[in-house]
C-alpha cells in the first residue's frame, strides 16, 4: 500500500528494512513533439525484476498509447523511455497542461501525474509536476528528511538537461530557509509557497518543519512566500534564481504579527505616526507614505501599513484602496 500525501514534495510511508511502494513515472518531455517522451523508472520495490510492461498503457489527453511488447525493466535501477517508437495508439503530451496515467494490463490506474500542479486534496497515485519549458524536462527527485524516522519525498523540478534512459541528473538544486517571527523565534505551523516558471506553484500549505523548509525545485526563478493566520503574509523580497544543480540557502521570511503592538501606557494614533511603509498582501515593500498626506496614487487593493521607524517592525492596520 502506498501513501502519499501531494505537494511540492510528495511524502510516502518509508521503512529501510522493506520499502513497499512503487513510482514509475520519472521524467518526461512535452515539446516538441517530435521529443515527446515518457520515462519509467522503479526505484524501489516493484512485483519483481525483469519486468515486462508490455501491455501496461500511457494514458493522456491525446489518446491512449500501448506499450509494445519487449519494453522491460530489467533490473531495480533501470531506466525505460516509452515515446511513439514503442508504443501503438496516440501517444502526445499537452505542452502547456495534461495529465500522463500509468495504466498496468488489467486497465488498473497505477500511477498518475498531472502539470502544471497547483496541489489540492489529491488521491492516493496522484501527483502534480511542473511543465517543463521547450527542450527541456520535468524530472522526478527522491530524497529523505528527518532522524531517526526519515521521511521520503517525491520533488519533481525542471530538469535543464533531459536525460532519457539514464538517471535524473539536475535533482540537486533546492531552495531552503526558516520562517521566523520579530523576535527571530521560528514560527510553528506556517506554510511557505514557491512559485515559479510555466504557472507552477507548491502546494500552498505546505507546512514547514519547526520553521524551516527546502524545496527541490531544478531550473528557474522563484517567488517564495509565507503566511499563517494572525500574521501578515511574508515573502523573500527579492526573486529567488536557481541554477542547475545549485542550493540556495538563507532564505529567512519575517512574519510580523497583524493588528497594533504597542507599548502599555503610550497610545499612539495612525495620524501620529508620520512616515510609514504600505505593504501588499505578500508583505513587499509598494511606497513610503507621510501619513499625515494621506494614501494617493496606489492601484485599488489591500494593503497594510507599518510604521517605518519602528524597531519592533509592526504591522500598524489594514488598508483598502478602493477605486
Amino acid at each position: 500500500m502506498r501513501y502519499l500525501v501531494p505537494g511540492v514534495g510528495v511524502l510516502l510511508s518509508l521503512s529501510f528494512a522493506n520499502p513497499v511502494f512503487e513510482s514509475y513515472l520519472s521524467e518526461f518531455q512535452v515539446a516538441p513533439d517530435s521529443h515527446e517522451f515518457v520515462e519509467l523508472h522503479s526505484n524501489a520495490w516493484s512485483p519483481g525484476f525483469p519486468l515486462d510492461l508490455s501491455g501496461w498503457a500511457i494514458r493522456t489527453e491525446a489518446g491512449t498509447a500501448l506499450i509494445d511488447s519487449g519494453v522491460v525493466l530489467e533490473f531495480e535501477s533501470d531506466f525505460v523511455v516509452v515515446d511513439r517508437s514503442n508504443t501503438s495508439g496516440t501517444f502526445g503530451l499537452g505542452d502547456s497542461a495534461g495529465s500522463i496515467i500509468l495504466l498496468d494490463p488489467y486497465g488498473d490506474t497505477v500511477e498518475i501525474v498531472r502539470y502544471p500542479g497547483d496541489a489540492g486534496a489529491g488521491q492516493i497515485v496522484e501527483t502534480e509536476a511542473w511543465t517543463p519549458p521547450v527542450w527541456m524536462s520535468a524530472s522526478m527527485h527522491c530524497w529523505t528528511w528527518g532522524w531517526p524516522d526519515p521521511i521520503l519525498f517525491l520533488d519533481w523540478y525542471i530538469d535543464a538537461t533531459p536525460t532519457p534512459g539514464w538517471e535524473n541528473d539536475d535533482g540537486l538544486a533546492q531552495i531552503r530557509g526558516t520562517v521566523r517571527d520579530r523576535h527571530n523565534n521560528p514560527v510553528s505551523g506556517s506554510s511557505v509557497r514557491v512559485s515559479g516558471p510555466d504557472g507552477f506553484e507548491t502546494f500552498p500549505d505546505w507546512p514547514t518543519f519547526e520553521g524551516t523548509f527546502q524545496f527541490h525545485v531544478g531550473w528557474g526563478t522563484f517567488l517564495v512566500t509565507a503566511t499563517k493566520d494572525g500574521y501578515l503574509p511574508g515573502a523573500w523580497p527579492e526573486s529567488v534564481t536557481v541554477t542547475v544543480d545549485e542550493q540556495v540557502v538563507n532564505i529567512d521570511i519575517v512574519l510580523f504579527p497583524l493588528g497594533v503592538a504597542e507599548s502599555p501606557g503610550a497610545p499612539r494614533s495612525a495620524q501620529t505616526m508620520g512616515r510609514a511603509l504600505l505593504l501588499d498582501v505578500l508583505g513587499r515593500r509598494v511606497a513610503d507614505v507621510e501619513q499625515s498626506d494621506g494614501i494617493t496614487g496606489i492601484a485599488p487593493g489591500i494593503y497594510f501599513l507599518r510604521e517605518a521607524e519602528s524597531n519592533e517592525q509592526t504591522a500598524v492596520r489594514k488598508v483598502v484602496v478602493r477605486r
